[in-house]
């Protein structure tokens, strides 16, 4: 317990755990697609036996684990770009500013960890923060300034899908797997006289790093 409270970072612990974060998010990309495709296969006999309240349940499911994948796999090609960046973050001081080179980068991996089921990048945020400090270390925990990427807050926070993405996610599913259905979508909900006319659009933001706005981050130049 008291070992706690010495605790220091660990440039050369930091590094190893990135490198074993990004295994890990293959491994559990892996397994979350093989998952979802399972699901989709089950999702498809459903509506074929015309099940299709309970084939909506289900799709929610795939939806959000879809959601977890894609944005693990832009939280894979943060923490490499931090890793090539790395000595930005062996030169800082204790406490001091967080240069802007690498700012999303580490924020982002700090607002994520908890919420990515890898033990190993929870390593890498502990080691951040005890870089970086607890006033910048609560400001990436509750997303302060909108601080994390875009794009990976998206896909890992918990939100209920709306209907029409559901709909859509179930026609996929059927046409996919050869399935004759049709969507039976309800009329607009009237609340107090107003009825919506146009679905939301929920289409993940763009992200404000132009390293992650169109596929993996490219290599950076050497520190």
């Amino acid at each position: 317990m008291m070992g706690f409270f010495f605790d220091s970072f660990d440039a050369a612990k930091c590094k190893t755990h990135i490198k074993l974060a990004c295994n890990r998010v293959n491994l559990l990309r892996t397994k979350k697609l093989q998952v979802i495709d399972r699901q989709r296969r089950e999702i498809a006999t459903l509506l074929q036996n015309d099940k299709t309240d309970l084939a909506r349940v289900k799709c929610e499911h795939v939806i959000r684990e879809q959601g977890i994948t894609d944005g693990l796999d832009i939280l894979s090609a943060m923490a490499d770009l931090l890793l090539a960046r790395f000595p930005l973050v062996e030169r800082a001081k204790k406490n001091e500013p967080c240069v802007p080179d690498i700012l999303e980068l580490v924020k982002t991996i700090i607002w994520a960890a908890p919420r990515s089921d890898i033990k190993e990048l929870e390593v890498v945020a502990k080691q951040l923060k005890l870089k970086y400090g607890d006033e910048f270390s609560k400001d990436a925990e509750n997303n302060n300034n909108c601080c994390v990427n875009e794009r990976v807050h998206f896909h890992l926070s918990y939100r209920t899908p709306p209907y029409h993405e559901i709909q859509k996610c179930l026609s996929g599913i059927a046409k996919q797997h050869g399935v004759a259905w049709s969507e039976d979508v309800p009329d607009p909900i009237e609340i107090d006289g107003f009825a919506p006319t146009a679905p939301v659009d929920t289409t993940p933001p763009p992200s404000s790093n132009p390293n992650f706005s169109q596929g993996p981050p490219q290599p950076s130049p050497a520190v």
